[in-house]
């Protein structure tokens, strides 16, 4: 189609536009695939952070807990929202962050249904 086509007269859509939104939509999914991949190194202790910040480890670990388990805030942010975002079911998402660890691991797996 070429900038000429009615479609694309001067209140239409163009067609680079097209382009940009997949560009935003992947730098979206990026951005949310990165909070919940924080939430879940929150939820292990944060990884980056030394032995000697236990008090800081725990409210960290404390915080994606809560973040993890509210069911009754479904906006812009919470986890629900969130793995709706990145095309997740909520539930076994949060099962699989959850869920004890294996004897021997430290990665929670997910439970066995």
């Amino acid at each position: 189609m070429r900038d000429t086509d009615p479609l694309f007269a001067e209140d239409g859509v163009r067609p680079s536009q097209f382009s940009v939104a997949r560009v935003q939509a992947r730098a979206e999914h990026a951005l949310w695939g990165a909070v919940l991949a924080q939430a879940r190194a929150d939820l292990r202790g944060g990884a980056s952070l030394n032995r000697e910040k236990s008090r800081q480890r725990a409210q960290l670990m404390a915080e994606a807990r809560a973040w993890i388990a509210d069911r009754a805030w479904t906006g812009v942010g919470s986890f629900p929202w969130v793995c709706d975002v990145l095309g997740l079911d909520a539930a076994r998402v949060r099962v699989a962050l959850v869920a004890p660890a294996r004897p021997g691991t430290e990665t929670p797996v997910l439970a066995e249904s």
